[in-house]
């Protein structure tokens, strides 16, 4: 379940920082490898937040391994999604990078195998990483 506010005995075993890299009114999703967790499914860049790092900083991480070069500050924070699974809770934090120019993505092959630039319209038909079509129906942009 994906809430926006902890639900009452929210324990969160790591947190998540994801990005709408957007350009002209399109962002980019990658297409997760199948050896992935929730593998062949489509996700917006990001990943787990290292020990040391705050969410602004994973971010920035995060979206260098798309070939994208950014600085931290050029993030827009956005919401914090609280995501209960069966097994474990997690905290995604959503950030949104506004482009004038539609850059070149490089895939980390090991962790992705594809990717698209997408409205929210087309990432709806896609198969999504579970809870990315909650986050997608209930809110704009951040």
């Amino acid at each position: 379940m994906v809430y926006k506010t902890p639900p009452k005995g929210f324990a969160p075993v790591f947190s998540v920082s994801t990005c709408y890299v957007e350009y002209d009114g399109s962002f980019v999703v990658l297409f997760r490898q199948d050896h992935a967790p929730q593998g062949n499914t489509w996700a917006l860049p990001g990943g787990k937040v290292e020990a040391g790092e705050t969410p602004r900083e994973g971010m920035a991480r995060e979206i260098w391994e798309t070939g994208l070069r950014v600085v931290s500050d050029e993030l827009v924070e956005g919401v914090v999604d609280y995501v209960t699974y069966p097994d474990f809770d997690f905290s995604c934090h959503f950030f949104h990078l506004p482009l004038t120019v539609r850059p070149d993505i490089m895939l980390c092959s090991n962790e992705h195998k594809d990717f698209k630039w997408v409205t929210r319209e087309e990432a709806l038909g896609l198969p999504l990483i579970p809870g990315f079509e909650i986050h997608l129906r209930g809110q704009q942009l951040p």
